[in-house]
């Protein structure tokens, strides 16, 4: 086809134009809503009014008097038909009309979801105008709803052609572009579009109402907008899906066929085949069919006849009828040029900015959200997150209003799953407890020291130093490198595992310390209570006639220096047995008597918070019995645990009972199962990263921020430079 021949975009506006301008002259139906001023109220998605009206969910006039009462709080709108300039000039209420191009006698025609033909398919193969045609009927509904009338969710596998919705300019009524292939993002996005759905549903019952175009008549001056989920390539989303996540997504997309109708949610999906993907009697329920040129079996499938296999370039056939070849119809889609030459800014772009424009000039802002995977904030960006005051003082708040709660909150990153909110920034709250440690494994040795990074800037810039007057304590066992040395400067560290022993005394003495505080109100108490702790440890070296001897000496001992001590006599009564001729022991018992003392004071002075690395816990020969009894109770001793490992190991089920906070990543599909978290399948190069908390049975996960490595490499020699040969000497 020579250019000239080219069906333009711009050509099909004119067109369009004209055909609305008739309409509104013979006063035809929805098409003229917009002709008049509207004073418009833009309703909410109804999933909060659920909650705030359980209490009389089934008197209907109570909702109905409630619902009046709180779209006075919905955002207003004031729209002037001069102001649209003969655009956005529909609405929704009975459906949204999809706009191929022109017939064959070069009539703008429509083809509407609504009651009748709700959700729809696209099919077509490569290099047949999918994604011309694609971008053809977004861009005729941009031009025909205002943004407030209809939220677009569009997803695309191949990451290339949706992304341009939200790239240079943001088209209005897209509230998600998902170009990826992350199929998390995906599901959980269908998923929230279900829960709106449900929440739809439930919302029109409560009022008395059967369905949206009911609701609309009933409030004439609020406006809910339906809602189009458009996948680009959606077989491939199932190819992407593990068999757990494609079930979920078969679930969830049958529901939707089943009430969208009703509710105003709308599906287009779009592919080269739909083999392998949803069951034929879901697929029946997608009553519009679309094809352009593509095999005869895939035609046969879709359309029901063969008529998709002569189609040119350009073309695309639509049939609802009975699939046979003379109710076919066949229209002429417009190109849309997207590229850019220079400096000069295709139709493409200047259309998104038009229409951004215009909802500028009226004030009109929805929430919205690209999503592709391989786009990554440098990690200075959670540094500047951590260092701003706002979230310093939240994060402060929520410290000390469950100061007997959380040990601390830590700033992740980036959501791998959709919500609706402004701001997708993954948090982890760290809580008091039994067993809640973390435990890291990946077989990429760059998760690992990208977490070491993460945790510790987290530490390093916690809000607790100022409530407590203390800086985190921490200590490093690290029997394989740490790719950035640096994060530990000033830390102390060992390297062999033998030295991890030594911190069995440190752990029974705090366990021994913790019970005695807890249990004891008294100095002598504590005292008393201590010596025979120190006895019983002593158990297995002396008979039982030893130790009723020495605990009848002690007695009048201890009596005789502890006995009268109160707690406010405790600081100045230590010191002076401490600095007296007194027994070791004696010295020992004032020493642990003035914790005692201080713990009641202030529990930090005595167990400071603390926090034990162990990195690359795997080349343990193995993981000592008194190790898991000390995670078990470290948040006793305001302690948390971090175990990094990149292999499996003989232990590591074992470890995971005592670690609430599971970080994985890396392909080892394995670990995966032995950690009993959900495997999906990634690239190699993947950002992501997973956290499992078990205790709330909830799996999230996270973009890495972007950080350049210093990798370690085994030293070499260079005989070149020692011995004076450079490549000039070489032959």
């Amino acid at each position: 086809m020579r250019e000239e021949e080219i069906y333009l975009h711009s050509e099909f506006v004119f067109e369009f134009k004209e055909y609305i301008e008739n309409q509104m002259e013979s006063g035809g139906g929805d098409e003229t809503f917009y002709a008049e001023k509207k004073e418009l109220f833009l309703c909410e998605e109804p999933l909060k009014f659920l909650y705030e009206t359980d209490d009389f969910s089934v008197d209907k006039k109570s909702c109905q008097n409630y619902f009046e009462e709180k779209k006075k709080s919905f955002v207003q709108i004031s729209v002037k038909p001069e102001a649209l300039q003969k655009i956005w000039f529909n609405t929704t209420k009975n459906g949204i009309n999809l706009r191929p191009g022109t017939d064959k006698n070069g009539q703008v025609k429509e083809v509407t979801m609504g009651d009748d033909g709700v959700h729809g398919l696209i099919v077509g193969q490569t290099g047949s105008g999918k994604s011309v045609f694609l971008n053809n009927l977004i861009f005729n509904m941009l031009m025909e709803y205002a943004p407030w009338e209809l939220d677009l969710y569009l997803a695309d596998f191949k990451r290339v052609e949706f992304s341009r919705y939200m790239n240079t300019y943001k088209a209005p009524h897209v509230c998600v572009c998902a170009a990826t292939s992350e199929i998390r993002y995906v599901l959980s996005l269908i998923s929230y579009l279900v829960d709106c759905m449900n929440a739809r549903e439930e919302f029109f019952a409560r009022l008395g109402l059967a369905k949206i175009a009911d609701f609309r008549d009933r409030y004439p001056d609020v406006v809910l907008p339906r809602m189009l989920l458009i996948v680009d390539e959606f077989q491939q989303m199932f190819s992407e899906a593990s068999p757990k996540e494609g079930e979920q997504i078969r679930q969830m997309l049958a529901s939707i066929v089943k009430k969208g109708r009703a509710t105003g949610l709308h599906i287009l999906f779009a592919s080269q085949e739909m083999s392998q993907t949803l069951s034929r009697s879901v697929l029946g329920n997608f009553r519009i069919r679309f094809a352009l040129n593509c095999n005869a079996g895939v035609s046969m499938d879709i359309i029901g006849n063969r008529g998709a296999t002569s189609l040119s370039k350009g073309q695309v056939l639509f049939n609802t009828s009975d699939g046979t070849e003379e109710t076919n119809r066949i229209f002429n889609v417009p190109f849309i040029e997207t590229g850019e030459e220079g400096d000069t800014i295709s139709y493409f772009y200047n259309y998104l900015r038009m229409l951004e424009s215009y909802a500028e000039n009226l004030h009109f802002h929805k929430v919205q959200k690209f999503y592709k995977e391989e786009l990554q904030e440098p990690f200075a960006k959670l540094q500047e997150l951590l260092h701003n005051d706002l979230v310093r003082e939240t994060r402060k708040k929520f410290l000390q209003e469950g100061e007997q709660k959380y040990f601390d909150i830590l700033t992740l990153g980036s959501f791998v799953t959709y919500s609706n909110r402004c701001y997708d920034i993954q948090t982890l709250f760290l809580e008091y407890g039994r067993n809640k440690n973390v435990l890291a494994i990946s077989s990429k040795a760059e998760d690992l020291a990208y977490l070491e990074k993460l945790l510790k800037v987290n530490f390093d810039t916690s809000p607790r130093k100022e409530m407590i007057g203390m800086d985190y304590q921490h200590e490093v066992f690290c029997f394989q490198p740490i790719v950035d040395p640096s994060i530990f400067s000033g830390v102390q560290q060992h390297t062999n595992p033998d030295e991890a022993a030594e911190l069995e005394t440190v752990f029974l003495k705090k366990k021994m310390l913790y019970e005695l505080f807890r249990e004891c109100h008294t100095p002598y108490e504590f005292v008393l209570g201590n010596y025979h702790k120190n006895l019983e440890l002593q158990r297995q070296m002396l008979s039982m006639q030893e130790r009723a001897s020495m605990e009848e000496q002690a007695a009048e001992v201890l009596k005789t220096l502890f006995g009268e001590i109160s707690m406010e006599d405790i600081p100045e009564a230590c010191t002076k047995i401490q600095a007296g001729e007194h027994s070791e022991e004696e010295k020992i018992l004032a020493r642990n008597l003035l914790d005692f003392y201080n713990y009641k004071k202030n529990p930090y002075a005595v167990f400071p918070p603390s926090v034990y690395w162990f990195i690359g816990i795997d080349a343990m020969e193995r993981i000592p019995e008194w190790l898991f009894q000390a995670m078990k109770n470290g948040m006793n001793y305001n302690t948390l645990f971090i175990m990094m490992a990149s292999t499996e190991f003989d232990q590591m089920t074992q470890l995971v009972r005592y670690c609430d906070y599971i970080f994985a990543g890396g392909a080892n599909q394995r670990i995966y199962e032995r950690l009993q978290m959900n495997y999906t399948r990634r690239q190699a190069d993947s950002i992501v990263l997973d956290l499992n908390i078990k205790s709330m049975g909830e799996e999230r996960s996270f973009k890495k921020y972007r950080r350049k490595f210093e990798q370690k490499k085994a030293p070499s020699i260079d005989f070149d430079k020692i011995l004076g040969k450079g490549k000039k000497d070489v032959l």
